[in-house]
């Protein structure tokens, strides 16, 4: 039996690990600086965990079980749908709020999909998603859309934290992939005649100045950002 200072010990080298990784990259983070933070010695972390890589994955597992945690909290609302909407909106958010720890996560070969967390992350999506079906709203297959969903997520968390979170691309692709499994999610029409005339005058637009063109190509420059800002308006502009 590990006596109840053993259970302290792994838990505080644990934590501490996670702590550094909020402020640094796994790779930045060295055996002596986890053993500093977490007051141990070198010895007591190889017992406890073998090699960093096993603490690593200990700390993966830590930051499973706390994202678990927050998960629960998404069965406030009656409505399944709006559960999986904000169960998208909080993956990301999490993700791009503990980037190192995400990364563990599920973005390397120590994010094991078979895990007991991953498996009870992957349960409570499919929850979730059984509570759209009783309510006759799920489009697909629920096992197939649980694939869908998880992978969405996933990807869309990676991507924000590699090239930088833009809440309007995470929202896009939100209600694209979780309307194309469920019924209920708004969705700007796909003939949207403004969003689609300025998307084709940009693609139109040559980076090059044609010869005879009226305009500078600062006024060129003005008018693609004119444009791009057209096609990305939100759904409450008047000209949509």
């Amino acid at each position: 039996m590990v006596s109840p200072q053993g259970i302290d010990t792994r838990q505080r080298i644990i934590e501490a690990t996670a702590g550094l990784l909020e402020a640094l990259p796994a790779a930045a983070v060295s055996t002596r600086d986890i053993c500093k933070a977490a007051g141990i010695t070198a010895p007591t972390l190889y017992h406890h965990f073998g090699d960093k890589e096993g603490l690593y994955d200990a700390v993966a597992s830590f930051g499973f079980e706390s994202y678990l945690t927050g998960k629960r909290s998404f069965a406030h609302s009656s409505d399944p749908v709006e559960v999986l909407t904000y169960a998208w909106d909080a993956h990301v958010d999490f993700g791009v709020t503990h980037p190192a720890l995400y990364t563990l996560m599920f973005g390397t070969a120590r994010a094991d999909a078979d895990s007991p967390a991953a498996l009870a992350s992957r349960s409570i999506i499919t929850e979730v998603l059984a509570r759209v079906a009783q309510a006759g709203r799920l489009r697909i297959d629920i096992d197939q859309a649980t694939l869908v969903v998880e992978a969405a997520f996933v990807g869309v968390t990676l991507q924000a934290i590699r090239g930088g979170y833009d809440p309007a691309v995470s929202g896009h692709l939100r209600d694209t992939v979780l309307g194309s499994v469920v019924t209920g999610i708004a969705q700007s029409p796909a003939d949207n005649s403004l969003t689609s005339t300025a998307n084709q005058l940009a693609a139109h637009l040559s980076d090059e100045v044609a010869p005879g063109c009226p305009l500078k190509p600062v006024e060129l420059a003005l008018l693609r950002e004119w444009l791009r800002l057209l096609a990305t308006a939100g759904p409450d502009f008047p000209g949509r």
